[in-house]
Order: structure tokens, then sequence, then C-alpha cells
């Protein structure tokens, strides 16, 4: 059976019949760079990834990247469709260590899990958060800790393993993974909740790749991105949905 791509255009809803579809969550940056490259490793693995065999439709990430996407000639706008919620401390069930906030993440019994620089997508986020709370020096101090282990594999998504087998006490993550592994895993993790002051708050977009091997597929997706019932989907996870004249407004990066 058929999946298919819906979407809305003048107030007429379509259906694209679809057969094959892949969907990559890995950070933005590597995602990029294996259109650049021509090939996405994988373990021992690896795919071709060009116009005619693995290609992206549409690319959803931050304003950063995109402008990165821009400049390499993948794209030419982009839409703003929703924001993060900034980030909390994710921790272990029960709080073990009573961590109330940044300052705990100084303390020589406390191992913390980050991403590492070399993921900007994530690493910015969080490093601009704990320089904005806790002063200019004070991400470098827990960059620096001899018990600060890096997630570098898939980053930010590798800290709730840390945690989950002991080897990290707490991680910066955003709300809404935060609030998902604590709703889903209760048993295994609790979060605390940073003040909103100085907690970097992210946008999040999605653009057409201009050699989009399945425009009509990627013209519907946007649209249904753009819609209340994606909104609200989104809101329900976490998020803060961007208003109807932002989903709709597309920018051109600087």
């Amino acid at each position: 059976m058929p999946l298919f791509a819906c979407g809305q255009r003048n107030s007429q809803i379509i259906a694209l019949p679809l057969d094959n579809i892949f969907y990559a969550t890995l950070p933005p940056a590597r995602l990029i760079d294996a259109m650049d490259s021509g090939k996405l490793l994988v373990g021992n693995f690896w795919f071709d990834v060009r116009p005619d065999a693995l290609w992206p439709d549409v690319f959803m990430t931050n304003t950063a990247q995109h402008a990165r996407l821009s400049k390499s000639g993948y794209t030419e706008k982009y839409s703003i469709y929703t924001r993060n919620r900034g980030m909390v401390l994710l921790v272990k069930a029960g709080n073990p260590k009573h961590i109330n906030g940044i300052a705990d993440l100084l303390r020589a019994d406390v191992n913390v899990a980050i991403s590492a620089p070399t993921e900007p997508a994530s690493a910015n986020s969080y490093i601009a958060t704990l320089k904005a709370q806790g002063g200019a020096a004070f991400a470098d101090k827990v960059l620096a800790k001899p018990g600060t282990v890096l997630s570098r594999v898939v980053h930010h998504r590798e800290n709730p393993q840390f945690i989950a087998d002991g080897l990290a006490d707490v991680a910066p993550m955003y709300f809404h993974f935060g609030d998902y592994l604590k709703k889903t895993f209760p048993q295994l993790f609790d979060y605390v909740v940073l003040p909103k002051e100085g907690n970097t708050i992210e946008e999040l977009s999605i653009a057409k790749i201009k050699s989009a091997p399945h425009p009509q597929a990627a013209a519907a997706w946007i649209d249904f991105i753009r819609t209340d019932i994606a909104a609200d989907i989104f809101t329900r996870n976490g998020f803060d949905y961007a208003n109807a004249a932002e989903r709709n407004r597309e920018v051109i990066p600087q």
C-alpha cells in the first residue's frame, strides 16, 4: 500500500502516492556534509547521497544551518514554523544528586554530558544558555571538567543513554527532549527547569531543496507544516508554534 504526502493548496486537499520515504534526523550539519561529499556514512555502511540516488526534498533545521544550505546553493528561501522552549537539565529519576540549577554542573561529584562543540546545531544553544546564566567562562569550565562526557556520534541524542548507564548525572537538553523522556521513561528520567532569562530559544525552519526529486511532495509537506493541525501536534510535544503569518512568510538568507 502506498504512503501519502498530504497538503493543502488553494483550500483543496491533495494526496500524492509515495511508496518510498526516507526520513533522517541526524544532526543537520552531518546531513549537509553528506550532501556536500555525496556519502552518508553509518558505521561501516554508506548511502550514496546525490540527486539520482538518495537526496532530500525538504530540509528542516535552524536558521543558521539554512544559511549554510543557501550558501551551498541547495535552497533559496525558508519559512519559520516553530520555536523550542529553551533548555532544561535532564537528570536521573528522583534527582539523586539534588541538582537545582546550572551552578551544580561545576560540582566535583556531578558528571555532565553535553554535545561536543563540533555539533553546532545543539552545542551552540546549550553553550549560549550556560554563558548567559553562568557567566562568560562558565561553559568552558563545564567542558574542561574531568567528569564531563562529550557526545560525539549522534550528539545530544546520546546524553540520555549516558545518564541511564550511570556515566553522567545531568545533561543540558532541549525542553521537548526532557519532557518527552520524563513522560515516556519516568522510571529513568526527570528534569530541572531553568530560568527563562538567558535561556536560548531557537527558531526552526523548513525549506524546499531546489533539486528536489519529488517537488510536488515537497510542496505538500511544506503546506502541511504550515497548517494549524501541525501546529497543534508540535505544541503538544513541547514547542511554541509560529503564528500563521510567520509560517507563511518566506525568508531569503542573507
